[in-house]
């Protein structure tokens, strides 16, 4: 089934890079992509921040979920209208696309060059959004999105706690994990000791179900 901000990736991110798409889509066919993008050994912070890997790796991901993805286009049009919702990690934007049809998003994503691709998503797709390295301090969310995030993250009980913090009363913290143990990439998806459940309860959240907390 067509889902254009999915399908047209390929040629908007070629587009953005300037690179040439046939290149590119055998790239992705191949996941030769993988090699050329190597660093994260020497410096995985730094890496996080440069790092071009994530033009290759999450268009595959997008289109890989792409049911989940047409699913929130579809909750978007049942939901509350005019909510703030802050997309931590936001990648190359797909869902904060989705949600900004009808909300005011936020988009927090410590690598600039997919920040900034996804400030153009949002110009080309006629769409207003917010664009952070990092949490504004003072401003509270009613809907936090932490999407396979967790694994990355290489100061995970801080940013957890600030991510707490600027959750509203009632507010939904809506997560998947992507530290499990049995995943196939033990260097980029980390922190697999740590209880996040219990830390989501220190900050005063309860689980509503599998991916979603209230702060209470």
């Amino acid at each position: 089934m067509p889902f254009p901000i999915i399908d047209a990736l390929p040629t908007d991110i070629c587009e953005y890079l300037q690179i040439d798409k046939s290149e590119y889509l055998q790239s992705l066919k191949t996941l030769s992509y993988i090699k050329n993008h190597n660093g994260w050994q020497n410096d995985y912070d730094k890496w996080l921040k440069n790092s071009l890997y994530y033009f290759y790796d999450l268009p595959i991901f997008n289109r890989n979920q792409k049911t989940a993805f047409m699913m929130d286009a579809f909750l978007q049009h049942v939901q509350k209208k005019n909510l703030k919702i802050l997309d931590f990690g936001s990648g190359i934007g797909t869902r904060s696309l989705i949600y900004a049809k009808r909300n005011k998003v936020t988009l927090v994503e410590i690598n600039e060059k997919l920040l900034d691709f996804s400030k153009w998503r949002f110009k080309k797709y006629n769409l207003k959004g917010n664009f952070y390295t990092q949490i504004p301090d003072e401003e509270k969310y009613d809907v936090i999105m932490l999407l396979d995030v967790i694994g990355h993250l290489t100061d995970p009980i801080k940013n957890i706690n600030k991510i707490c913090s600027n959750l509203n009363k009632n507010g939904i913290l809506r997560i998947t994990f992507d530290n499990r143990y049995d995943s196939e990439d033990d260097v980029i998806h980390r922190n697999k000791e740590i209880d996040f459940h219990k830390i989501f309860e220190e900050n005063g959240l309860k689980k509503i179900f599998k991916t979603r907390y209230r702060k209470i």
